[in-house]
Formats: structure tokens, sequence, C-alpha cells
């Protein structure tokens, strides 16, 4: 009887070790299989901006009216539209990519956090375009009319085209980050991390914070950085609020739970 029941436990553990590598496999094809439709939405959305990039190129250039740009490169010209073709075709699938991520973690959530995650990226995204069609539009038009102030009459400005496109990367990727502050808040008030308590006792120190980050993350003169802190306290406030909404439903469900 007794070596009945120890094989019986052997073959219980045998059922469950090749349920545990059965589920293995099956994440990891299925974490295989999103990845390949990811790579090819991003593929496609970079063959569509790669079809259009002289276009792209062309608006790019009448955001610095007056400024003459160069190529000092055989190969820099083809490089800056690969990198603006991969640029491009990341934030025309984001939304698609954005849809992969969420099919492939939604199995194991519970019904809470599948809501939590879901609005989260929804408004992260909103966030994050924003972010980026706010710096493009009006940050990156600004920033360069200002820095051709400096030009001196005795000293031709030629910039390469691969800086410049390197320097507006840099700046649209900041700001698309940086509009993520009320999302960020948002989650850590969810999990309890952050408190807006805590938050508002602390506003001092954190707009110092806020006005050396957009410092360091922006061009050395005032009117960008400005451009940048501006948003980001508003940001901030709207954070602030963010977090003090889900603090409550966070406190109101722990209570329902007792």
């Amino acid at each position: 009887m007794r070596a009945r029941i120890e094989d019986l436990e052997k073959d219980l553990k045998k059922a469950k070790k090749k349920e545990r590598k059965m589920t293995l496999i099956s994440h990891l094809g299925e974490l295989r299989r999103r990845l390949i439709y990811s790579v090819i939405f991003f593929l496609g959305g970079a063959g569509f901006c790669y079809y259009h990039v002289e276009k792209l190129i062309i608006d790019m250039l009448d955001k610095a009216p007056g400024m003459e740009f160069v190529a000092i490169a055989p190969e820099e010209l083809l490089l800056s539209q690969i990198r603006i073709a991969f640029l491009g075709g990341v934030i025309v699938a984001s939304p698609l990519i954005i849809m992969q991520i969420w099919l492939f973690i939604k199995p194991g959530l519970v019904a809470r956090e599948k809501r939590y995650l879901l609005l989260s990226l929804f408004v992260g995204a909103m966030f994050f375009a924003s972010g980026l069609a706010f710096a493009y539009m009006v940050i990156l038009p600004m920033t360069l009319k200002f820095l051709a102030g400096f030009e001196m009459d005795r000293i031709s400005s030629l910039i390469s085209f691969s800086s410049y496109l390197s320097f507006a990367t840099n700046m649209l990727l900041s700001f698309g980050l940086v509009f993520e502050l009320p999302i960020v808040m948002l989650l850590l008030s969810l999990f309890g991390i952050l408190k807006a308590k805590t938050v508002v006792k602390f506003r001092k120190h954190i707009l110092i914070i806020i006005l050396t980050v957009a410092a360091f993350l922006t061009p050395p003169d005032i009117v960008s950085q400005l451009l940048m802190a501006v948003p980001m306290l508003v940001l901030f406030e709207v954070g602030i609020m963010f977090a003090r909404v889900a603090e409550k439903s966070r406190n109101r469900r722990l209570s329902e739970n007792l």
C-alpha cells in the first residue's frame, strides 16, 4: 500500500512538471507570436514612413527657416532617412504594438489589474503622442528660431543634417517621456507606493528637481528650458490630481475587502 502511494506521488510530480513545461512552452510560443506581429507592424510602419521620407525631411527643414543644412559624409543622408523611417515606424505602429503587449499579458491578470493596465496603456500612449506633437509643432520651431538669433555676419552656419536630426529626435523623445509623468504618478498611487499628501508636502523640492531636469534635457538656453519646465509643472499638478483619485479608489477598495 505504501509503495502504491509513493508511485502515485511520483506520477503526480511528473504530471505537474509536465504541466509546468507545457505552460512555459505555450507562453514562449505566445511571446514569439506577439513579437513576430510587432516586428511586422514596425516594418510596415517604417516602410510607409520611408516611402514618404522626403516629405518628412522637407517638413523638418521648414521648422528651421533661414538655416542651411549640409551632408558631410556620403552616407549621411541615407542613414538619416533610415533613422527617420525607423523612428516613424515605431510611432506609427505603436498602437498595434501596444495591443500586442496587452494581448500577451492580459490572460495572467485579474479583472481589476486589467482595467488599470488598459487605462495606463491607453492614456500613457495619448500623453506620449501629445508630448511628441507639442515638441514638434511648438518647441522645436521656437528653439531653432531662438538659436538662429546667435548667428554672426562673418560666420556661416552650415549645420549637418544628421546633427539636426539627433537634436530634434532627442527633444521629441524628451518631451514624450516627460508627458508620461501623470501616468507614472497614477500607477504608483494605485499600488500604494506614492501618496498624494507626501507629494504635496515636498512640492517645493520637486519643483526644483523639475527645473533641474528641464535644464538638463534641453539645449542651454532659457527659452527651451522654460518651454519644457512649464509643461512639466502643469503635468506634475495633473499627476497630483490623478494620485488623489487613485488613492481614494485604493482606500475604498481596501475598506470593502475588510
